[in-house]
């Protein structure tokens, strides 16, 4: 609205002072057309912003005062005249009450600043998940910053800090980089935990360009560590499209909210990781029984009724009575794990390997058919046979069995599935154990 910026009074204020204005013109032989730009100026300033109208109308009549004088040159008469007084006390009026709403404002806006990152840090913490997680420090970085940009990176059991999300126009622009190597503003942020803010991106030296791309809508920026705990996890870096955007209040709450992302981010990684230990055999290393059941039965009714294969493959290593009676339970577990990691080598990433139950394993295979399943149940068991375990200081060979079922042609439900399985691998063993055998 045109009148968006003022309240009811002031308009009708600065409409009195431009009146008063026009008499004082009027009274000393002035042209009342004069003023008529600067009535018009008056209020389109007063559309954009309150001190800005308020100085508008000081200045005109400032200059109403000096056409008068120049035209009349009495001083004294034109000081001390009613009318020009008048404009004084009008004009303090103004200049007071816009100073008070100015200040008013900024003071608004800080508060409604400090609100949006309250209820920011709220919903960030009831996030677990990382797509979420980023998504809602996005939204919170537009409304707050106005950013064009914003690159969340994180540090990977490496060293290495690497990119994790990106959202803007240049996603592909935005580098992983060694925080231990690399010669960088980044690199400096994460290293001496020391948030920054900067004016333009475009006029950093050379070397920020590996890191901090240098695009039409990439400005002024900002960059805060992700610290928690006193150890730099991450940093989070935004920019916006025009130079000297950020200063030092926005960098303040751009370091709250990366305080709050930082506390997130470690509850998601927490989550996750008290997941992956719920599903996960600390034996070997695979997935539990338990977690084998539930993708059995997610993956039988998703090729049930996609009408598509699926294959199940259980393995049991041979002889293993006598690893454990000769080298003792502890190399045992030793063998299992490694076993675990090479089963995990042979097999595709959509395959599931589990732990079965004692020293045997068990993959299943989507969308594979008997054919399928046995080629990759014969590769198993041909790696497995050539590797090399480490059991204490001694290296052993060892051989597997394994039996082999499809659905749909050797069964007709997920009980079944698991059951010719079972019953192959025990044939497997019959005929002589390091073998594999499918169910007809």
């Amino acid at each position: 609205m045109f009148f968006s910026a003022f309240s009811f009074l002031e308009p009708f204020l600065i409409f009195f002072d431009f009146l008063v204005g026009i008499s004082l013109l009027v009274l000393y032989h002035g042209q009342p057309a004069f003023a008529v730009p600067l009535f018009l100026a008056t209020f389109a300033a007063g559309s954009v912003s309150w001190g800005v109208a308020f100085l508008t109308a000081l200045c005109g009549t400032l200059v109403f005062l000096g056409e008068s004088l120049y035209r009349l040159g009495l001083t004294e008469e034109v000081l001390t005249h009613p009318s020009w007084l008048l404009v004084l006390v009008i004009n303090f009026a103004l200049a007071t009450i816009g100073l008070f709403k100015s200040e008013s404002l900024r003071e608004k806006e800080r508060v409604d600043s400090l609100v949006s990152l309250i209820e920011a840090g709220q919903e960030l913490g009831s996030t677990l998940t990382y797509d979420r997680l980023f998504k809602l420090t996005f939204e919170v970085v537009r409304n707050l910053f106005s950013a064009t940009s914003c690159a969340i990176y994180l540090r990977d059991a490496e060293g290495f800090m690497k990119v994790q999300a990106v959202e803007g126009p240049y996603p592909k622009l935005f580098h992983d980089f060694d925080p231990k190597v690399a010669k960088s503003i980044l690199t400096q942020i994460v290293n001496e935990k020391a948030p920054q803010a900067f004016g333009d991106v475009q006029i950093l030296p050379e070397s920020e360009e590996q890191i901090l791309p240098k695009a039409k809508l990439i400005r002024a920026g900002m960059a805060v560590p992700l610290v928690f705990e006193n150890e730099s996890i991450g940093v989070i870096f935004v920019a916006g499209s025009f130079p000297n955007l950020y200063g030092v209040d926005l960098l303040k709450l751009f370091i709250i909210l990366a305080n709050q992302t930082a506390v997130s981010l470690r509850n998601v990684q927490l989550h996750e990781k008290t997941a992956t230990m719920a599903i996960t055999d600390s034996v070997s290393g695979l997935y539990t029984h338990g977690y084998m059941q539930e993708v059995l039965e997610k993956e039988f009714r998703r090729c049930k009724y996609a009408n598509l294969p699926l294959s199940a493959i259980i393995l049991d290593v041979d002889h293993f009575k006598i690893v454990n009676d000769t080298y003792g339970h502890p190399q045992g577990d030793a063998l299992l794990r490694q076993l675990g990691a090479v089963i995990k080598t042979v097999t595709r990433a959509t395959d599931t390997v589990c732990r079965y139950g004692g020293d045997e394993f068990m993959i299943i295979l989507p969308e594979t058919n008997r054919i399928g399943a046995v080629l990759v149940a014969e590769r198993v068991r041909q790696t497995v046979q050539d590797y090399e375990f480490v059991i204490g200081s001694k290296i052993v060979h060892i051989g597997i069995s394994g039996g082999v079922a499809s659905f749909p042609e050797d069964i007709e439900t997920r009980k079944e599935l698991v059951e010719k399985a079972d019953q192959a691998l025990y044939q497997a063993k019959k005929q002589g154990r390091n073998k594999v055998c499918f169910s007809a």
